[in-house]
């Protein structure tokens, strides 16, 4: 379980520092974000990358070598998959009745207390996808279960399916005992010559309509500006790079040019704390605030209060750049690491397997990308009812049977 939380940390790294990074080395200039969030100079950015790397650095050599339990094993429980597929097609299904076809009204609120909302607390697709790679045995067809996800994702207009898959399907790689291993490539490959032409015309199809549905995606998100000297290329490398995000917030920071006295209000614990409450009971408790992170574009001076409080955009911080912006930088790096720590050691001395992949796979690198606590807790509280549900659903009623076949791991 080290090696999957330690290649949490390090791809969240890979795809936030080094994509963009990559993109300078050859174009010369780090990718800018579409919606030209505000200049943010290179040698800032620069910091960013310094600060990130340095902080996933030493938490994985900390984790490594720190006298924390590790189950050299992981538990697969035998059992079919058809769970999984039945929830993908509802979950696509409600989808496309709730939204009303586009990503913009879900962002508009359309979804807000609907059915469909409920639904996805208890039968999280990308929940349940991360079970059943890393947990389940009885996967007849890998590919017709990877793709069961992807086409959910592109239901959902998201861009980032095919990520989410590739960077899990390599974290399951990297920890499945080379037995199993051979097993699954031996099944997969058996699998690919039996529909040697069929899999040929999906990868040249999907080679050549990738970047199109990607940018088709970001069109019904309404994130795709009006600048037509950003190509495809930089689009990709903008979405995936943090360097902009957390260094005009740095930026910002160094030269003292941002509403300090609004940041510590709305990113406080208090007021975290109550729109957590808010957001897990029916109704308001508190004030009715939204998310923290929505203020983000008022605070560092580029929207007014209340176009920010009223319209949804989510902006990241990365982890380290928002206790740096809070704390300093000296004591905000250091918390970073301890926290980051302390979040991997809770993680290991989980002891329900299904709660222990979806915490290190979606909550902390969640913690690592970072908006605010409140949207991480909606995906703890997320990771629990799914776990709960399924747990339940199986054992009491689909009669899912719950006999450990221990699978030696590399850790």
């Amino acid at each position: 379980m080290k090696r999957l939380i330690a290649w949490t940390i390090l791809s969240s790294w890979l795809i936030h520092v080094f994509v963009p990074i990559l993109y300078r080395l050859y174009y010369g200039d780090y990718p800018h974000h579409m919606q030209n969030l505000g200049f943010v100079p290179d040698d800032t950015a620069t910091k960013v990358a310094i600060i990130i790397t340095a902080v996933h650095a030493v938490s994985i050599l900390l984790i490594y070598f720190i006298p924390v339990k590790n189950r050299q094993v992981i538990p697969v429980y035998k059992g079919s998959v058809g769970y999984f597929y039945i929830v993908m097609l509802a979950a696509s299904g409600m989808m496309v009745l709730l939204s009303s076809g586009s990503y913009a009204d879900v962002l508009a609120g359309s979804l807000n207390a609907s059915v469909y909302t409920y639904f996805l607390m208890f039968f999280n697709p990308q929940m349940l996808f991360l079970m059943y790679l890393f947990c389940i045995d009885g996967k007849k067809n890998i590919i017709l279960f990877i793709s069961a996800y992807l086409s959910y994702t592109l239901f959902t207009f998201s861009r980032q399916g095919v990520l989410v898959i590739a960077l899990n399907a390599m974290g399951y790689l990297l920890c499945v005992q080379e037995g199993r291993l051979r097993s699954l490539k031996r099944q997969t490959l058996e699998t690919i010559k039996k529909n040697k032409k069929i899999f040929k015309a999906v990868i040249l199809v999907m080679a050549m309509i990738g970047p199109f549905l990607f940018v088709y995606s970001s069109n019904n998100r309404g994130t795709i500006s009006s600048d037509e000297t950003h190509t495809v290329g930089e689009t990709i490398a903008a979405r995936c790079s943090c360097l902009e995000t957390a260094g005009f917030a740095l930026y910002k920071y160094d030269h003292g040019n941002y509403d300090r006295k609004v940041f510590l209000d709305k990113y406080g614990m208090r007021n975290q704390m109550e729109c957590i409450i808010d957001s897990s009971v029916p109704g308001s408790i508190f004030t009715g605030d939204v998310d923290p992170n929505q203020y983000f574009r008022y605070i560092f001076g580029y929207m007014s209060y209340e176009d920010a409080r009223t319209h949804y955009s989510s902006v990241n911080f990365m982890f380290p750049i928002y206790l740096a912006v809070k704390y300093g930088y000296l004591f905000g790096i250091v918390l970073s690491i301890v926290l980051i720590v302390i979040c991997s050691v809770m993680i290991l001395n989980m002891k329900n397997i299904y709660l222990q992949v979806c915490m290190t796979c979606v909550v902390f690198k969640g913690v690592l990308y970072y908006f605010d606590w409140v949207m991480i807790w909606r995906d703890l509280l997320t990771a629990v009812a799914t776990v709960l549900t399924y747990e339940l659903l199986t054992k009491y009623i689909l009669n899912h049977p719950f006999r450990m076949k221990r699978v030696t791991m590399g850790g």
